[in-house]
């Protein structure tokens, strides 16, 4: 009779559909190659937390883009593990415990994916986001290695809950893992950042899940005085990390709100005990002049990584989805776009965004205070070492900025400029000025990524005068301006100099003085001939002159002339 009993007990609790995290995925072999003791086959395994067995009978596990579903007559009894693999790599677990192939199992990105159990219902029991960089291990990074949860007690812990495998055999498929262990969480859920979808309309992005009865009541999420007001909260499958805002009249575009979260709680329990308060708004269309080129580093260490920095100098906000760096030849069309962003993601005024393919590269280079500004992205254009062209366009083709570098744009007295960023000295001062762009400092470790440029406005701080005899030079040999006169004049002596001619596209045709003593004043003249002895073309070009006195004051001029002949 007991028996019975216990029997149709069993029964009714696998008819009851398997609630959130009652079963959670505690591994995955994502790349199986090179084999390390393993079958060369990927698989995935489900682990029952709950005190009931549970019918996993029409569950899917699903990428987004590829669905197995469990078929019939599996119950999964209270704390046992199964594995899941394709249908035919299911005999080559046999040994490693109780195994289901799937007609089609779904193949798992080396890189990067996200996993997915769900309920026959459609309901979400656990998601994951695989990245290989939980692997923590450049050498397991590379295949043959699993990735496994540290504590399933905490199912919603993101990365921090991840390692890789240390079995001899690469992994423990239907075992224990490897790297268990006890992981506490205290931490309550902090939000990331927001974006906008439409005028009534804004997602919050929070660092890890969150409980969804706390985060959907709407008084958890105010604005400003004044400003529209929450009428619904919605938080979003499959990992809850997200919260849609429904306001009840339209946002204005290119206003920056103050959104202050309060009272939320992750899945643990833990709660948000002091509001929090961050940006939101509509994006709207760039400007002339908004984005703007603000520092590059095109020479990076060995091992390190280029990167591009933009500034939004306002007054609107901007979406990254619709902006696009690329380079250009010989100031040529732009050419080789990549996106800023894959998804929607706002730029704020006075944001200093830095785009790289390697932020780890970046912070281990260079000191960087704002890491929500530190963008990966999958490939920038390429960016010789010598000189290059960089180029902003917003998605409807609009050339927002322009950046003609050259590596004789650093401060000539640099012995290794390996490593150097060049910085914009003045924000709002043209991009195409030689003189406003500057070597990074070194004490800021000579490069300054999300942060306030270490040249930051320090032209225009030295008293005197740079002029030129003319504004013509033709040096045809008839007597009429063939040589032109730079001069100078400054109020005290100790004066240090350096004179170049740039031609359209700020490349340096004629050095005229490299760091040379210039006193109180001097002048120098030029016959119209390029370094190594050339008749420069016909056309514009420009005297770019920097001086430095003995108080460490420095100041760069920028003197336009043409060059014409009979």
């Amino acid at each position: 009779m007991i028996l019975i009993v216990a029997t149709l007990r069993c029964c009714s609790a696998c008819c009851q559909p398997v609630q959130r995290f009652e079963v959670v995925m505690t591994e995955i072999m994502a790349d199986p190659l090179p084999v390390v003791g393993l079958p060369a086959a990927e698989y995935i395994e489900l682990k029952n937390r709950s005190k009931r067995a549970l019918r996993l009978e029409g569950c899917r596990i699903t990428d987004g883009s590829s669905s197995g579903i469990i078929g019939s007559g599996i119950i999964l009894p209270p704390d046992s593990l199964l594995v899941l693999c394709s249908k035919t790599h299911a005999p080559l677990f046999a040994s490693f415990g109780r195994v289901v192939g799937l007609n089609s199992f779904p193949s798992i990105d080396n890189d990067e994916d996200e996993i997915v159990l769900l309920s026959p219902e459609g309901a979400v029991i656990h998601a994951l986001k695989f990245e290989a960089a939980n692997y923590r291990n450049p050498l397991k990074e590379a295949g043959g290695w699993s990735l496994e949860m540290i504590d399933p007690g905490f199912p919603c812990h993101g990365s921090e809950n991840w390692a890789a495998s240390v079995s001899p055999e690469g992994g423990t498929p239907g075992r224990n893992n490897s790297v268990n262990g006890v992981r506490a969480d205290m931490t309550p859920p902090g939000p990331v950042r927001t974006w906008s979808v439409d005028s009534l309309t804004v997602v919050v992005l929070f660092d890890e899940g969150l409980d969804s009865l706390t985060a959907a009541r709407t008084n958890a999420y105010t604005l400003q005085d004044g400003a529209p007001r929450v009428v619904r909260a919605l938080t979003m499958p499959p990992f809850f990390d997200r919260v849609t805002l429904m306001f009840d009249r339209p946002l204005r575009r290119d206003i920056v709100y103050a959104l202050t979260v309060r009272d939320l709680r992750d899945c643990q329990g833990n709660a948000i005990s002091t509001p929090v308060v961050l940006k939101t708004g509509r994006p709207g269309l760039a400007v002339s002049g908004q984005l703007r080129i603000n520092e590059l580093l095109f020479d990076p260490r060995p091992g390190g990584a280029d990167y591009v920095e933009l500034i939004n100098l306002g007054p609107g906000i901007l979406d990254a989805v619709a902006m696009h760096i690329g380079n250009a030849q010989n100031g040529g069309v732009a050419a080789n776009l990549k996106p800023l962003h894959s998804n929607p993601r706002l730029i704020f005024p006075g944001d200093h965004i830095v785009c790289t393919t390697d932020p780890g590269a970046v912070m281990r280079d260079y000191f960087v205070r704002e890491r929500a500004w530190l963008w990966k992205m999958g490939t920038l254009p390429s960016f010789p070492d010598d000189a290059g062209c960089v180029v902003v366009l917003d998605n409807m083709g609009r050339e927002l900025d322009r950046f003609n570098y050259d590596e004789d744009l650093h401060f000539p007295l640099l012995g290794e400029r390996e490593g150097v960023a060049l910085e914009r000295v003045r924000p709002a001062s043209p991009t195409s000025s030689p003189g406003n762009w500057h070597s990074a400092s070194s004490t800021s470790g000579y490069g300054t990524p999300t942060a306030r440029n270490s040249q930051y406005m320090v032209v225009d701080s030295l008293p005197g005068e740079v002029r030129l005899s003319n504004g013509v030079i033709s040096p045809d040999l008839d007597g009429i301006n063939d040589m032109l006169t730079v001069s100078w004049r400054f109020p005290a002596t100790g004066n240090t100099m350096s004179l170049r001619v740039l031609d359209i596209q700020g490349r340096t045709i004629k050095t005229l003085l490299r760091n040379g003593l210039a006193g109180a004043s001097g002048e120098i003249s030029w016959n119209g001939l390029r370094d190594g002895g050339h008749p420069m073309a016909a056309g514009p070009c420009v005297l770019w002159a920097e001086v430095a006195d003995n108080r460490g004051r420095t100041r760069v001029w920028r003197l336009p002339f043409l060059v014409a002949y009979r």
